[in-house]
């Protein structure tokens, strides 16, 4: 029913039947021995065995009898090429079964598990499981929904999901969790490394500016509708109606606060020179100066926060204007190269570096995508001084009309 091949040592080959047997073979199948753990009830299916990428000896398996009315979850491990198997279930309920579990090739004894209602995930060998957050049937909703499992396969940062009715699903990004494997600070607050990201282009579609409820964007012939979500901490976001979710555009930052700070949080990127590009702050508090709903906030909640850069230097000065539509006063986007995050919180620094890839579909040199950087640059800078310009004279008219309406209603005011 299942086989797999030792991806360290192609002599080594796993077979497991429909019929609860285990076998092994240590000579590219020219002898098999029985492996079978001796502790598993009879007539399981042998559902899934996972040969260890990190070592040949190793395999994890995942069997099941719930066609036999047994819903308990079976998955073990063995460290010594079948002699001896552990069963591995702590934190699974006892009443969700699981079909596959695969090993990350990256970091060892980091677990990925498929059960009856959605993925588990352990951070040390098995010894404990716990709901992949999204995955679960209390937090469906903000993610995979509740849905049979049938196979899992990690290619490299993702994780894919096969699952029984209900489409192919992707973890597009698993540096945060490859990173929460090795944590032992979880009562410090921690900045981790972002996942190097490519600088793509993406087709943006053409329409009307957005507006509240639903939006129609026109991408190659095809109509796409979306509604505009704008967070709490300024971050807007399309969720599609009729189509699936995109990774996000650009450098994610994941952090953990141990608290909620009382005092300001900033994000400041620096590019490789050490100059700095961009820089985020926390929102102030509802009763403080300066809130301006306009402005992208980083979170600061006590716990996991989750910020993503679009990889654009600082606006332009905007315009103050009252209404109408606002004339584009977005940033260029940072070039293809090496950068560093920079997560200040109270006198505490933290800092990641990280990388923004090319594009392997175009053909630009880092000398031309420099030389348009500058160029965007300049016109930033115009575009600022322009601005700054007009927002004075609209000040000053401003202030004028309200020193003659002040006058016209005053007895001296109405004789001038």
């Amino acid at each position: 029913f299942t086989i797999a091949i030792s991806p360290l040592d192609p002599q080594v080959i796993w077979a497991g039947s429909d019929d609860g047997l285990v076998h092994i073979s240590r000579d590219r199948g020219a002898t098999w021995d029985d492996a079978t753990p001796s502790t598993i009830p009879d007539w399981a299916l042998m559902s899934l065995i996972e040969a260890s990428p990190h070592d040949p000896a190793t395999a994890w398996l995942a069997a099941t009898r719930y066609k036999l009315n047994d819903f308990h979850p079976y998955i073990y491990v063995t460290h010594d090429y079948g002699t001896s198997w552990t069963r591995i279930t702590n934190g699974i309920p006892d009443d969700i079964f699981t079909r596959v579990v695969r090993e990350d090739p990256i970091v060892p004894g980091l677990l990925y598990a498929g059960s009856e209602v959605g993925i588990y995930v352990s951070f040390d060998a098995g010894a404990n499981w716990q709901p992949m957050a999204g995955t679960s049937p209390k937090t469906a909703k903000e993610g995979l929904p509740v849905v049979p499992i049938h196979d899992l396969v990690v290619v490299g940062d993702e994780l894919l999901v096969c699952t029984h009715g209900r489409a192919f699903w992707i973890l597009d990004d698993l540096t945060l969790v490859r990173q929460l494997a090795g944590d032992n600070e979880s009562d410090a607050a921690r900045l981790f490394q972002p996942k190097d990201t490519v600088r793509s282009t993406r087709l943006s579609g053409f329409g009307n500016a957005e507006v509240p409820g639903r939006n129609y964007l026109f991408v190659g012939g095809i109509v796409q509708t979306y509604i505009p979500v704008k967070d709490q901490w300024g971050q807007t976001r399309r969720r599609f109606l009729d189509a699936g979710h995109n990774p996000d555009d650009g450098v994610v930052f994941y952090y953990i606060l141990p608290e909620a700070p009382k005092e300001p949080v900033s994000l400041t990127i620096f590019d490789a020179a050490g100059a700095e590009i961009r820089a985020f702050r926390s929102k102030p508090l509802a009763s403080g100066a300066g809130n301006d709903t306009n402005e992208t906030y980083i979170p600061s909640l006590a716990g996991l926060n989750r910020f993503v850069w679009n990889m654009r230097h600082a606006d332009a000065v905007k315009l103050m204007a009252k209404g109408g539509d606002q004339p584009s006063t977005v940033g260029p986007r940072a070039i293809p190269s090496d950068y560093e995050a920079r997560l200040s919180v109270g006198q505490t620094e933290l800092s990641q570096r990280f990388t923004i890839l090319k594009d392997p579909r175009y053909e630009a040199t880092p000398e031309d995508l420099q030389a348009q950087l500058d160029f965007l640059l300049k016109i930033r800078g115009k575009l600022s001084e322009t601005n700054t310009a007009i927002n004075r004279i609209r000040s000053a008219r401003e202030q004028i009309g309200r020193w003659v309406a002040r006058a016209e209603r005053t007895s001296d005011g109405a004789k001038i």
